[in-house]
């Protein structure tokens, strides 16, 4: 009678052991489980305060297919408002859309010169030291640059 009971205990664990990751990744698909964070984070290791970094909010009015300008529209707003996670976002957003481009596969490992996208990481690694001011500089210089 012992060796059942020892044999459906084992079976039990061992089925909690398979079911457990299928019912976290059921947990996780669609809708993220944690709301938007407001506050920008996760940039630097300074500012990372867990190996997942949480959502940022989405910039309002900007569809998925919005010039990098628009995007830094959004960011400046974002840090007028001191909406720093949204800003972030829209920052990675538009340094996202000019990172976008075609080369010769001989120059794919070089950097792009772009100064935008300078600007954009100078504004994000003043955002991570939560310099908005700095950031907001970095913003408009980026967006200065575009223009040009």
């Amino acid at each position: 009678m012992k060796r059942e009971t020892v044999s459906i205990v084992v079976l039990a664990a061992g089925l909690s052991l398979l079911a457990g990751p299928a019912l976290a990744q059921a947990s996780t698909m669609g809708q993220p489980m944690a709301p938007p964070h407001q506050a920008a984070s996760n940039i630097t290791s300074s500012d990372t305060q867990s190996t997942i970094a949480p959502p940022l909010p989405v910039p309002v009015n900007l569809g998925d297919n919005a010039p990098p300008a628009q995007y830094l529209q959004a960011a400046q707003s974002d840090l007028s408002s001191h909406r720093t996670g949204a800003a972030q976002q829209a920052l990675e957003m538009a340094e996202t859309r000019l990172l976008d481009r075609t080369v010769p596969a001989t120059q794919g490992d070089q950097p792009d010169s772009d100064p935008a996208i300078s600007h954009i990481s100078n504004a994000l690694m003043d955002l991570s030291q939560s310099n908005i001011s700095a950031a907001q500089q970095e913003t408009s210089s980026a967006l200065s640059s575009l223009s040009e």
